[in-house]
């Protein structure tokens, strides 16, 4: 997925002069930690060209497969303020996690 958003988002079509550029991944974050280290890796390489990069894990645990997808978000969260990760265990979450996806730490006002 990161590959595809890469190639779309590094296109003529969306020069980053014009457009703000953001990538949001919602799923059950069950991903090989290979996989997962170069989706992030991915990320990583786009930064200096996006305005936001999210992911929203909808998975009851946060352990196993889902660690090495949500590790990888952390850590570029620590090195780019610009980074959300949330969790949506069920429908009622899902206020919550947009906050904590697009606010981050700070206190919603």
């Amino acid at each position: 997925a990161a590959k595809l958003d890469r190639e779309i988002l590094s296109s003529e079509r969306f020069p980053s002069s014009r457009y703000n550029k953001y990538v949001l991944t919602i799923g059950d974050a069950e991903t090989m930690p290979a996989d997962a280290q170069a989706y992030v890796k991915i990320i990583n390489e786009m930064k200096d060209d996006l305005q936001y990069a999210g992911l929203a894990v909808t998975n009851e645990r946060m352990d196993g497969m889902v660690d090495a997808l949500v590790s990888g978000h952390n850590r570029l969260k620590n090195e780019w303020p610009w980074v959300g990760v949330a969790q949506l265990r069920t429908r009622g979450d899902m206020f919550d996690a947009i906050r904590k996806l697009f606010l981050g730490d700070q206190k919603d006002e």
